[in-house]
């Protein structure tokens, strides 16, 4: 399940680097299950919410605001205190271990 969830994620993240933007908040606050009684089936949709935070990646690049907690900045966002679409792909990374940890 955890595997289906992130692809869903991660063809999202794709969709919105493909338009110049970056999602910036991605954690599983903003993870939301289209209908319950699909979930057993394997047959779900995984939606995002929250895209107030999301901005343009020109305009994203000369944002420090920190809106998630620091666990799902990258280093590299954090030093240089500019996000990029590397943030979305590192906050991927740490969904994805919270995913199979629990």
């Amino acid at each position: 399940m955890a595997a289906e969830i992130i692809r869903q994620v991660l063809s999202t993240i794709v969709y919105l680097h493909s338009k110049n933007y970056v999602f910036r908040s991605l954690s599983p606050g903003v993870l939301f299950l289209e209908k319950d009684e699909n979930l057993l089936s394997g047959n779900f949709n995984i939606k995002l919410a929250n895209f107030d935070l999301m901005s343009a990646l020109s305009v994203a690049k000369t944002t420090t605001h920190y809106s998630i907690p620091l666990y799902f900045l990258s280093a590299d966002c954090i030093n240089s205190k500019q996000f990029n679409q590397s943030l979305d792909v590192f906050s991927c990374g740490i969904l994805l271990c919270i995913l199979l940890t629990g």
